[in-house]
């Protein structure tokens, strides 16, 4: 098992969010931290700019580019890495849009949990024509090494809008297309509330299936569908781009990344995080970069990965298993 260094820095700013999703798996960490915790500004620069070049860097949150505008954080995106902007584009101001145009890779992952009422019902604003107007004001103005993803949140009350969703991608030529469940919002064993629950019994439409087909053949958009029963097709895997599925599994990609927290807390994967044995002893605030890189604890932990309660619930035995051996190849 590798050491080295990660090939992803993910950093979760805030728990401030403009939005206010009843699905969102931030309960445990408003819970734990408070609801306006956020890394302190001047260490998330320090880091970013310690981080080796050609790396990927990840801001999500609560919302990130309402920590970036809010503290003028524009001087992170000057250093040659991939950046992936989490957000709900509701907040896309002149300021971030300006400095995009000058940064070669970035990507915005932009998701909804419905259209139109079916919008406003799942992220508690009122808001879904804005975001739309903005997605076409990022497609306007990037570049070829640049991604505007657009991923849909299935559910039970919304997955009968996937057609509607599809034509809206096509419409706004975004570049990437992604089908997420739910649950992917959900620690895993853990329902935050009813209503996501409740949410999570659906039904797939008859023409799931081909609507996915269709769309991809008729708007050569890369589209990747996380419904469990579409990865093991082998026709739908040729759709499947920018997936970290290899033989119908999930890989783990925790012993390549490093997550930070607003609290400053740190851990090598987003879904560990709500136990305790998965987070460092240490935080952002107690040491640098490289001293965190290079830290007995940090080599422990990525070589232990796979005895963690957190692990084992994530993919079981059997995927874990799987995923040595790919990994062995």
């Amino acid at each position: 098992m590798e050491t080295s260094l990660p090939d992803c820095y993910s950093f979760f700013v805030s728990n401030v969010c403009n939005s206010n999703c009843f699905y969102c798996s931030a309960d445990w960490r408003i819970e734990r931290m408070g609801p306006k915790t956020e890394i302190q500004p001047e260490i998330l620069a320090q880091y970013i700019a310690d981080i080796p070049q050609k790396s990927v860097v990840l801001l999500s949150g609560g919302e990130p580019t309402v920590y970036i505008d809010k503290y003028n954080l524009y001087n992170i995106f000057d250093y040659d890495h991939y950046y992936i902007i989490q957000t709900n584009a509701v907040n896309i101001s002149e300021n971030l849009i300006n400095k995009l145009q000058h940064i070669r890779n970035w990507r915005l992952q932009i998701t909804i949990g419905g259209m139109n009422e079916l919008y406003s019902y799942a992220h508690n604003i009122d808001k879904f024509q804005q975001v739309v107007n903005n997605i076409r004001r990022l497609v306007a103005i990037k570049k070829e090494t640049s991604v505007v993803e657009l991923d849909f949140l299935y559910m039970k009350s919304n997955i009968k809008q996937i057609k509607d969703f599809l034509d809206l991608c096509q419409e706004l030529c975004v570049d990437c297309v992604r089908l997420l469940a739910i649950s992917s919002c959900t620690p895993w064993g853990y329902w935050h509330n009813k209503q996501t629950q409740e949410e999570s019994q659906y039904s797939f439409p008859e023409n799931w299936g081909s609507l996915i087909k269709t769309f991809y053949q008729q708007s050569g958009i890369a589209i990747q569908d996380f419904s469990n029963a579409k990865l093991n097709n082998p026709e739908n895997k040729k759709l499947i781009r920018y997936c970290s599925v290899i033989d119908g599994f999930y890989q783990c990609i925790s012993t390549y990344n490093l997550v930070f927290w607003p609290d400053g807390s740190v851990c090598q994967c987003c879904r560990a995080a709500n136990q305790q044995e998965d987070i460092f002893s240490f935080t952002m605030y107690d040491k640098s970069l490289q001293e965190l890189l290079t830290s007995e604890e940090r080599k422990n932990m990525i070589l232990n990965y796979h005895t963690r309660k957190t692990c084992q619930a994530c993919l079981g035995p059997e995927r874990i298993k799987k995923v040595e051996e790919i990994r062995a190849r």
